[in-house]
């Protein structure tokens, strides 16, 4: 095309037609412009495609991160119930001498399962400096103050459990120096522990257990864990049911693509 243009544009000045001549030369600066505009929208078409891509990429990992805290927190709240039924079943009882060692001891048993908000696809976006995650900037909000105040959140709560767990171990284990545990509670598997020598006999234990289970402090313990685990329960509960609405404008967002 612009041989062509090139071609009229010698002819014309060879015929000295200087006004057709600067009819053609205004046309090749149009179309030389035309030219870089479509490849300038062509670029443009092109990064916004690879941004798009991006965008979508990223999305696509927050849900599967999204997904594996879901499974984690009903999990969490599947344990934190068990133990929180263990707790008030255990308050209910005024006699406990026909619970046997081994059941008062899952008692005082400390229980925690620390957990963290599975950040790994945020992180990445962090790491590389992008600001934007999704055009919609609701949903972009949303994402960011899950891996941010709601990640706080959780590890407060978590921090609290653990605490709680250490507090009550202390107490029954150590703090006392009434009860000797037994270390079949914690033997690996594939070692035996019957050669390991408890100077308390049975009886004894049992009748230590139940002196400190029936003392204040002891019960207190007990009505802590149960309290902690069965609001821990809601808590987890209500971080699954933001997750699961994060997760589901997700997929609203992606399926727009």
């Amino acid at each position: 095309m612009i041989k062509f243009f090139r071609k009229i544009r010698q002819k014309t000045l060879t015929e000295n037609k200087f006004s057709k001549y600067l009819i053609y030369a205004i046309g090749e600066i149009i179309l030389v412009v035309i030219g870089i505009l479509i490849a300038l929208q062509i670029n443009n078409w092109n990064n916004q495609r690879l941004a798009n891509k991006q965008m979508n990429s990223f999305l696509e990992g927050i849900k599967d991160d999204l997904k594996s805290d879901e499974i984690a927190f009903d999990n969490i709240i599947q344990k934190f119930n068990r133990v929180a039924e263990q707790k008030r079943k255990f308050l209910k009882l005024t006699n406990f001498e026909d619970l046997d060692v081994d059941s008062l001891f899952m008692v005082i048993q400390p229980s925690y399962r620390p957990y963290e908000i599975n950040a790994t696809t945020f992180d990445k976006i962090k790491s590389s400096g992008i600001t934007q995650i999704s055009y919609n900037k609701e949903l972009s909000k949303n994402i960011y103050n899950y891996y941010n105040a709601t990640s706080i959140d959780l590890k407060g709560f978590m921090d609290s459990d653990m605490d709680r767990a250490k507090l009550t171990d202390n107490y029954f284990n150590y703090g006392t120096n009434s009860f000797e545990f037994n270390l079949k509670y914690f033997s690996n598997p594939k070692e035996s522990t019957n050669e390991i020598i408890n100077f308390q006999e049975e009886s004894i234990r049992k009748q230590n257990l139940i002196k400190l289970l029936s003392e204040p402090t002891g019960r207190n313990h007990i009505k802590n864990t149960y309290m902690l685990k069965r609001d821990g329960a809601g808590f987890i509960l209500r971080l699954k049911e933001t997750t699961e609405s994060l997760i589901t404008d997700i997929e609203k967002e992606l399926n727009k693509k």
